[in-house]
């Protein structure tokens, strides 16, 4: 055996080495959990700040209103944003498939109008709504964010005889 072919010999041994150590150490280590890359927060917990849902509650009576009605009852035009119908449509849903919605849907006659950050008020205005407290920070504007951000809704013990009335927390 001449001194190329014990070279090559020698680099493939060394390449399927290197690629069996790398396949070793892509494994799971068994009982080694590793941390979630977000862990999934609850709307519940105070995502949106007080001041988000007044900015939202005034692109909602423009731009919103007329359909959903206001208080966000609903008309014959739009859905309730509150009570039974918000619960159905989206208890367990995350802020980021609402935001979603209304970027994509809403409003009717010209969908996408809205901002980014009018989306993410009008969401703060409906959260108000919906019995979800107010808390320090407002709703964050990146997609992963939203998405770890769980509507937990409550079913209430006493809503209003026609339903529509705002999710009572406990």
């Amino acid at each position: 055996m001449n001194s190329r072919s014990a070279s090559v010999r020698s680099v493939a041994l060394a390449c399927a080495a290197v690629c069996v150590l790398a396949l070793l150490l892509c494994q799971p280590v068994r009982g080694l959990q590793l941390p979630e890359r977000s862990a999934s927060l609850a709307a519940s917990a105070g995502v949106y700040s007080a001041d988000q849902a007044t900015r939202g509650q005034t692109v909602y009576v423009a731009q919103c209103a007329q359909c959903h009605g206001e208080p966000l009852a609903g008309t014959e035009f739009g859905p309730a944003l509150i009570g039974n119908t918000f619960a159905t449509a989206f208890d367990g849903a995350t802020i980021a498939d609402l935001f979603d919605r209304i970027q994509t849907t809403m409003p009717q006659d010209n969908p996408g109008r809205l901002s980014r950050a009018e989306t993410l008020d009008v969401l703060a205005y409906v959260l108000k709504n919906n019995d979800f407290p107010a808390g320090a920070v407002v709703l964050p504007g990146d997609a992963a964010a939203l998405q770890s951000i769980k509507i937990d809704v409550k079913k209430p013990g006493g809503r209003p005889a026609n339903g529509n009335g705002p999710v009572s927390r406990p």
